[in-house]
């Protein structure tokens, strides 16, 4: 039987050329994609993937499938992150407005508190490449929309800008199950990084008044973080540290050069066999200081247990090589150079 045409001329379900899907149904949760033509039926996934799995390209005649982020990952790369939203942000722009950060508020992987879900800023504790991925959706757009995504450092500089090559530049479809347009971003960009900058997302639509959200559920919404390891490149790096303290981050070596003191706290998690080490260089001299419940031994000795405990240098150029031996507590003296204050 030939299909019905309905009181304005349109199949049922509604075709494409007529504003519709050309499609009854999809799976929940899953995306939906154009059709193998201009005005054809759209095309919903069979599935929504699994947790962690990202959407994948197979090309320019095939849908695209969930599959595991691992491979998109440089080999020697350390997660420092992974953050995704939990909860839809309702009417935050549409109309214009730059919304940021955004708050990925649960943390499933946060090497030394590097993210805050708090704030939605992460700042990087030690000097490096760092390869940032994220994956967000929108909804409540429409057809006129435009949409940006944002990668923000230092609360100044847009490392990704919508006015630029790399920009992030999202084209509507339809989604019978949110029940409005929605519109997707994903990216991977690699940032030449000093120690201490601070990066954060935000998102930008126009087109519409101020009612499109940021869907969160599942990881639908998310941002994460790997430092890279270059091949070639030394696989214990070392930074500089000139600011009066700093957080340490595990398998690292710091320079203190200052002329006053540099106060460097351990990391409040680590690894057994992690290493950490300190050379001095100002002539302020260093301090390693301890999170609540965390000690250092050398020799017969033990720092005092917690936040009043520390180890520190007694001369310009003194050094020190700590090796995590109970895991987040506990840290040995495997060498040092000159005579330490133990504390």
């Amino acid at each position: 039987m030939a299909p019905t045409n309905n009181s304005w001329n349109s199949q049922d379900p509604a075709q494409v050329a007529k504003g519709g899907t050309g499609i009854a149904t999809t799976t929940a949760y899953a995306p939906i994609c154009g059709g193998t033509t201009a005005t054809g039926a759209f095309q919903g996934l069979a599935s929504a993937g699994s947790a962690g799995q990202v959407l994948t390209s197979n090309g320019t005649a095939a849908l695209p499938t969930f599959q595991t982020a691992s491979g998109s990952v440089p080999a020697g790369a350390q997660l420092m992150f992974f953050a995704r939203l939990t909860s839809t942000l309702s009417d935050v722009t549409g109309d214009n407005t730059n919304y940021g950060p955004i708050v990925y508020d649960t943390a499933d992987v946060n090497v030394g508190t590097c993210y805050n879900t708090g704030t939605g800023i992460f700042t990087a504790p030690t000097t490096g490449i760092y390869l940032f991925q994220a994956s967000m959706q929108l909804q409540g757009i429409d057809a006129a929309s435009t949409s940006y995504a944002h990668l923000l450092k230092n609360n100044t500089t847009a490392v990704l800008s919508p006015y630029s090559a790399a920009s992030l530049n999202g084209t509507p479809y339809a989604n019978s199950i949110v029940g409005s347009l929605v519109g997707g971003f994903a990216y991977a960009y690699p940032v030449t990084v000093p120690i201490g900058d601070q990066f954060y997302n935000y998102v930008q639509v126009t087109g519409v008044n101020k009612t499109s959200d940021i869907y969160g559920a599942d990881t639908y919404t998310f941002w994460a973080c790997y430092k890279i390891t270059p091949a070639g490149e030394n696989q214990f790096p070392w930074t500089e540290v000139t600011a009066a303290s700093a957080n340490l981050a595990n398998n690292n070596g710091y320079i203190a050069n200052r002329n006053s003191l540099v106060t460097l706290t351990l990391p409040t998690t680590s690894a057994v066999g992690s290493i950490i080490e300190i050379v001095g260089k100002g002539t302020g001299g260093w301090k390693v200081a301890q999170n609540a419940n965390q000690m250092i031994h050398i020799n017969a000795a033990t720092s005092t247990t917690g936040t009043g405990g520390y180890i520190s240098s007694n001369d310009q150029y003194n050094s020190v090589k700590l090796l995590c031996t109970v895991a987040n507590l506990e840290f040995t003296v495997l060498s040092s150079e000159g005579t330490l204050n133990l504390n």
